[in-house]
């Protein structure tokens, strides 16, 4: 589509590349609709398929010693349908499925954005991430053809399809919260990367942003957006992902003047050659830029690879004493995969309060002590609070549906009555009160203790 989010009246361009002779594109809804998941609201009529032209791959010129490196990935097909979002097309989340004559489909993503009223609670779909992850046409900002890290892309487009099912990591990640959300007739709206990028004016109304979950890349504009808009004004943010405003990409126009379709994640100062320093694509935390994601979520990307269980301790705190399970209860997959932990060595938020901390086991990342996850949150100058789960193990245990992990009806049962708290206390106004006294005070875990060496006993023989 050429565009991730639109508004009434909006016209969308969608291209469609197929071998088969016809196909038609239904716009579904989606959300709770009685355990359904989705509502078809829109269906065109069938459309004459066509196959496009080969993906474009262009590069991208550096100085020596690196030279031509892969650039942005391009599906320059012909519009095979333009869409007028009318009132048909309630505000909301929706995937649009193209059928073909032979019984193939496929989605794209598309956010119908607010254009009156002030909703009370905004859902970020990190829409940069599922693009620096799209292989389609061969690379993405990970890994080339051939697997390798040399001939990934330096820049990736929004102007080709996701690849696979076409969803970006729509299902994956953010899908669970959609339905459970809506299931419990929360007043959300939804907002996609470029949406923050450009300031939505909603982000100035809305008292909780729910970031549900791998919002991996952010831009400058983005982070400032988020604090300009968000937090200095007391709004609260709940983070219920892990490994969020991780890369610092710069958003880019293939064209001078034309619109800005294009991420550049060159990841290294030496290969990201600019003008103005203060724009290179590197990790937030990396010098030059040298400002932590830790400074906004209270703690920040530690491993991956994690699959481990949390203990109910004696008398927990909020949010985590609304799940209803007694002390030592075993909560399976809580601390999953990509998890986050508070740096000791970087400047903490006052006040940081742990609301949950494990001890875990790292498959890659930092493998240095302590191996923990921190389920955190803080009270803000502005009186509002953040809270940041630190693991993706969280809104995929939402559902009773999930696609990334194994499910445990305790898991379900507990992330659904804490969330629940979390819409409530937080869609109130401004929660830091609530936050102070959250949990407990956050310090490190005890590093483990050394396996003392056993003694000999009797005589060899």
């Amino acid at each position: 589509s050429s565009q991730t989010s639109a508004s009434c009246g909006d016209v969308v361009d969608f291209r469609v590349s197929t071998t088969n002779t016809w196909f038609t594109i239904g716009a579904w809804r989606m959300g709770n609709y009685a355990g359904a998941g989705g509502r078809l609201v829109w269906r065109s009529g069938p459309l004459v398929g066509s196959l496009g032209s080969e993906p474009n791959k262009h590069i991208v010129v550096e100085p020596a010693p690196y030279g031509e490196q892969p650039g942005a990935i391009t599906a320059n097909w012909r519009i095979s349908l333009k869409v007028t979002i009318d009132g048909a097309f309630t505000p909301g989340s929706y995937l649009f499925q193209i059928r073909g004559s032979d019984g193939g489909r496929a989605w794209i993503p598309l956010v119908v954005r607010d254009s009156v009223g002030a909703p009370t609670i905004g859902v970020l779909l990190a829409t940069n991430t599922w693009q620096a992850y799209n292989t389609w046409g061969g690379a993405s900002a990970y890994r080339g053809a051939d697997s390798s890290t040399l001939t990934r892309s330096r820049i990736v487009s929004f102007d080709r399809p996701y690849a696979g099912t076409g969803d970006g990591g729509f299902v994956a990640d953010e899908l669970p919260f959609v339905q459970w959300a809506e299931g419990l007739d929360a007043d959300v709206t939804y907002f996609t990367d470029q949406d923050m990028e450009l300031g939505s004016p909603l982000l100035s109304k809305i008292k909780l942003l729910v970031v549900p979950g791998h919002a991996e890349y952010w831009t400058s504009t983005m982070r400032s957006n988020l604090e300009r808009l968000v937090i200095a004004r007391g709004g609260n943010v709940a983070f219920l992902g892990a490994n969020n405003i991780y890369w610092r990409p710069r958003l880019t126009s293939a064209v001078p003047g034309g619109p800005a379709r294009e991420l550049a994640i060159f990841r290294s100062p030496a290969e990201d050659v600019v003008s103005d320093p203060s724009q290179v694509s590197i990790r937030w935390r990396d010098a030059p830029i040298s400002t932590p994601e830790q400074q906004i979520l209270g703690s920040q990307y530690w491993c991956n690879g994690v699959d481990t269980s949390y203990v109910i301790p004696d008398n927990p705190g909020w949010p985590f004493a609304w799940g209803g399970l007694t002390s030592g209860t075993e909560i399976p997959h809580l601390a999953f995969d990509e998890v986050d932990h508070v740096y000791a060595s970087l400047p903490q938020q006052p006040g940081l309060r742990a609301l949950a901390q494990a001890p875990v086991t790292c498959a890659s990342g930092d493998q240095s002590y302590p191996h923990e996850w921190d389920a955190i949150a803080y009270e803000t100058p502005a009186n509002g609070a953040v809270i940041s789960m630190g693991t993706l193990g969280w809104t995929c245990e939402l559902t009773g549906i999930c696609p990334r992990q194994t499910q445990d009806p305790v898991t379900i049962g507990f992330v659904q009555k804490v969330t629940e708290e979390i819409l409530r206390a937080l869609s109130r106004g401004p929660a830091g009160l609530i936050v102070r006294s959250a949990g407990t005070a956050w310090q490190p875990l005890p590093a483990p203790s050394a396996t003392p060496t056993p003694t000999p006993t009797g005589s060899a023989p």
